[in-house]
């Protein structure tokens, strides 16, 4: 309760409160405006340049665009009927009247010669600032979004997930360690167990020829007769007959004449077709090749578009100067009917 009290002790906040917020605050920037070191000056216009506050590209990004007016070129276009402007705004603009939204722009402030020439006039006007714009000169020709990262960011830390079978090739020093591990010999594993082989033989796994080749008996497990008990010798040579034929049955040959054969009519049939693999055509394109049939694709797709809002456009034309007739023609007809009805009151009052 004594909560409740004081929250509506304190009152909602009314306007004479928003005005003092707000008073404080302009205060307060326009403090830290006067407060801020003088920007440098343009040799050309003579102008103060208030750069911003952050680092690096963005004073050299600011320049640029103060330098730019000077030229008389025009790196910003629009991607559908090619209007050219020196800012982007114009462009923007252009394509949201013109095309209704359709369209794109076309920014070449990092192509040549539009950032040679934007260099040179920047360094020109503010020489001050010729070491950062040079670096930033050189990480624009170098395609790199920014030069201003961390070495962390710009080189990745190399995976240390890598096998020794199979490590990945992506350093210097992983290549040095395959190629070591490639021409490692081998041939000095088996002497170890007192026998030589080579790196042929190590990875060889050996079979046997034929099923006759295994060993039926093993001198590990071989017994005497006198060792055992009366009438076990008899009982043995009975078990060990019996597993004999049972393995001789097992691995005799069957007669191939006797052996099912597949239906020869079936398999050359003239319904039985042979289906080869084929590539899509997708596959044999380069990147580049797909890539130029993307643009044009979407340049057609982008005048589809744009004909069929100017269909649109017409058709809605059509109809607000049809509606406009109708009004006209509906208000001419409302003021006959008027001077009808005033006529025929005249007449009546005659008569």
């Amino acid at each position: 309760m004594d909560n409740l009290i004081g929250i509506h002790a304190i009152g909602p906040i009314t306007d004479r409160n928003r005005q003092q917020v707000a008073v404080r605050r302009r205060t307060r920037r326009q403090e830290v405006i006067d407060n801020r070191e003088p920007g440098p000056k343009c040799l050309h216009c003579d102008k103060t340049i208030q750069l911003a506050i952050s680092k690096g590209p963005a004073k050299v990004r600011h320049l640029m665009q103060h330098a730019r007016w000077a030229l008389n070129i025009f790196p910003f276009s629009c991607s559908v009927c090619g209007f050219a402007n020196k800012s982007p705004t114009p462009i923007k603009a252009h394509i949201k009247k013109e095309h209704n939204d359709v369209g794109a722009i076309i920014d070449k402030t990092l192509d040549e010669p539009y950032l040679a020439m934007t260099i040179e006039m920047t360094k020109k006007y503010f020489p001050d600032f010729i070491p950062m714009i040079d670096r930033y000169h050189e990480i624009c020709v170098n395609n790199r979004t920014s030069g201003f990262k961390r070495s962390s960011i710009i080189q990745p830390k190399r995976q240390t997930n890598q096998t020794l079978s199979a490590p990945e090739v992506s350093s210097s020093r992983s290549q040095s360690q395959f190629d070591e591990w490639s021409d490692f010999d081998f041939s000095g594993i088996g002497s170890l167990n007192g026998f030589e082989t080579t790196n042929e033989e190590l990875f060889q796994e050996p079979m046997p020829s034929d099923v006759s080749d295994f060993p039926t008996t093993s001198s590990a497990f071989a017994v005497e007769d006198s060792d055992l008990p009366a009438g076990a010798p008899e009982l043995l040579q009975s078990i060990l007959g019996v597993t004999r034929e049972q393995s001789d049955m097992n691995i005799t040959k069957v007669d191939p004449i006797l052996m099912p054969q597949p239906d020869v009519q079936m398999i050359t049939s003239s319904s039985y077709e042979a289906k080869t693999f084929k590539l899509p055509i997708q596959a044999s394109q380069s990147p580049r090749d797909s890539q130029k049939d993307e643009i044009v694709m979407l340049k057609q797709e982008i005048e589809r578009m744009r004909r069929e809002n100017l269909r649109v456009s017409l058709l809605l034309g059509q109809s607000q100067a049809k509606k406009s007739l109708y009004k006209t023609e509906n208000k001419a007809l409302k003021n006959e009917l008027a001077a009808l009805r005033k006529e025929m009151a005249r007449v009546v009052q005659i008569d």
